[in-house]
């Protein structure tokens, strides 16, 4: 695939001897000046990339550009990046996002965690909640640039059949596409906690635009079920609510909304830097189209 390389919690990846390091980062010095659409990247920013990539030169230039590509062509998702405009806190008092403070044992991943505070639909902005969740990400990518990887998990609960007409289908596509093939991180493993029958309804609308290594990285751990999730993540790092021994969920989230708060400046400075200029882009600039493929007349889902 092209983009960010992503392979199993067992896979060590095909990372490169650090030696090497040094003339990668010439090679793509020597290899930016040809892509004038593309801004000002510094030699960390391609260390990211990099490392994201596991060394891989061709998939690191397509990440790249893709990432840059991406940005400058949603402006709904990486326009208007100030987390204390009142859409955005909305978000912040429905949806909690933690960053767990311990790695896992295990490989040393990152661990990020998302669920409703809100139940009632009406209160869902699926837009807004994407906004705030790359937000998130782009804060804590710019304190942990070389993480070995990431784990993302998912909690189903309190989701019902009120929430799938507020989902985006162009929006949830446009953020996989960013997620899979332009985010700087190795993402490992992908868990679904509380996964009680809708889920398997709005698996059903995302899985058209999930690449097979992402769906090989998903695990759904039913209600009650919680001894497989424990299996692949370790249970004392997690959340109190989740049977571990780190602070609530509430607490992890406030930290973590004190934290994107503080880095507004840094996050409207990317906004505006973070963008390919197509009308520079050698030959044809790329359209919609040929980023995101045919998204068709829709808007948002019913229940027809």
């Amino acid at each position: 695939m092209s983009g960010v390389e992503i392979q199993s919690s067992l896979s060590n990846g095909n990372d490169k001897k650090e030696a090497s390091h040094d003339d990668d980062i010439r090679h793509l010095r020597d290899w930016l000046p040809k892509q004038p659409h593309l801004p000002p990247i510094t030699n960390e920013q391609l260390s990211t990339f990099l490392h994201a990539c596991y060394y891989s030169l061709e998939r690191t230039k397509k990440t790249i550009d893709q990432y840059y590509t991406v940005r400058a062509a949603v402006p709904e998702l990486f326009s208007g990046c100030n987390p204390k405009k009142p859409e955005i806190q909305k978000v912040f008092d429905s949806v909690n996002f933690v960053r767990v403070p311990e790695v896992t044992p295990k490989g040393g991943f990152r661990i990020y965690f998302a669920s409703l505070q809100n139940f009632e639909p009406a209160n869902f902005d699926f837009e807004n909640s994407l906004k705030a969740f790359i937000m998130m990400t782009d804060v804590n990518l710019m304190h942990e640039t070389q993480v070995p990887g990431y784990v993302l998990v998912l909690d189903a609960t309190g989701v019902c059949l009120g929430h799938i007409p507020r989902i985006s289908i162009p929006m949830l596509k446009k953020f996989l596409i960013y997620v899979q093939e332009a985010m700087p991180i190795r993402l490992k493993q992908i868990h679904v906690i509380n996964a009680q029958a809708i889920v398997d309804k709005i698996y059903a609308i995302a899985k058209p635009f999930l690449k097979g290594e992402i769906i090989e990285i998903i695990q759904f751990h039913k209600p009650g079920n919680m001894d497989t999730f424990y299996d692949c993540v370790s249970k004392d790092i997690l959340p109190k609510e989740l049977g571990g021994k780190s602070k609530t969920i509430e607490t992890l989230h406030s930290e973590n909304k004190r934290k994107v708060e503080d880095s507004t400046d840094y996050l409207q400075a990317l906004e505006k830097t973070a963008k390919a200029d197509e009308s520079k882009r050698p030959g044809q600039p790329k359209g919609h189209g040929e980023i995101f493929g045919m998204e068709g007349s829709f808007r948002k889902l019913t229940l027809d």
